[in-house]
């Protein structure tokens, strides 16, 4: 029989997969797309007219699982990838904001397409009625330029797949700004990678603790309780993932898991 560590080592390494999935970028690109140069483009911005930056872009192509990519927004909010001639749908999200979805037929020719994007903030309501305030606004608009080169660093090395060169970079980004809630969030898959599984959990439980409408945080925290056998504290983390982004299949996919290990079938 295998022993505990054995079996909790596979296990996070399973879940390293799941974890990968959701916040890498995708390695794989076929060769239509890659041949296509950078004819899908897109501008991203918020209600104020302020450009999103460093904003995760997916495109996939529809009806087809063998082409997906990831992307992100630069400093004036642009976008581009090179995708196959072929029907692309895309996924914008931002921790606070509502998720965009699309869908555009670039099977027709020149292949090439400018989408201009609005990310709508989530509204909270507080004690006296009004939407919350813009307090996740201020705080990434607060990250000083040294914390953010050293999460871009790290998230460098990350889609390198260099973990363990990733870390320190990652740590130091938290150094130098404690709320950096995308930073703990990176190095919680980090973490995982290298089997590092308790710390992973506490930078999932703090990204959280900072921002708690970051939606793969959410999803993240509730995949590890629920592959270390801890089901009936990844319901909480799942169901906050369903708000923030009901439309995502993942979401009431796994909390439809967690809701069976509990007997809740009604």
């Amino acid at each position: 029989m295998l022993s505990n560590q054995m079996k909790r080592n596979r296990t996070l390494a399973g879940m390293a997969l799941a974890l990968l999935g959701m916040v890498i970028l995708a390695q794989g690109q076929s060769e239509s797309g890659a041949d296509a140069g950078n004819n899908f483009q897109g501008r991203v911005r918020f209600e104020n007219n302020a450009p999103a930056q460093f904003i995760q872009v997916e495109l996939w192509t529809d009806g087809e699982a063998s082409w997906r990519t990831i992307t992100q927004t630069d400093r004036t909010g642009k976008f581009q990838a090179g995708t196959p001639c072929m029907v692309i749908q895309y996924k914008i999200e931002a921790a606070g904001y509502s998720p965009v979805w699309g869908r555009v037929d670039m099977s027709v020719k020149p292949c090439r397409v400018l989408e201009w994007v609005t990310l709508k903030q989530i509204r909270k309501e507080g004690a006296g009625g009004a939407p919350a305030s813009g307090v996740m606004d201020s705080r990434i608009a607060a990250i000083p330029p040294e914390a953010k080169a050293e999460f871009e660093e790290g998230q460098r090395l990350v889609n390198g797949n260099d973990f363990m060169g990733a870390m320190p970079h990652l740590q130091k980004a938290i150094d130098l700004y404690p709320k950096y809630a995308e930073a703990y969030q990176l190095l919680a898959v980090a973490q995982v990678q290298t089997n590092h599984g308790p710390q992973a959990e506490a930078s999932l439980v703090k990204a959280i603790e900072i921002e708690d409408r970051m939606p793969k945080a959410q999803y993240l925290l509730g995949v590890l309780y629920a592959m270390t056998n801890r089901v009936e504290l990844a319901e909480k983390p799942l169901n906050r993932f369903v708000e923030l982004d009901p439309q995502n299949p993942d979401a009431h996919f796994e909390l439809a898991r967690v809701n069976f290990a509990l007997q809740k079938f009604l």
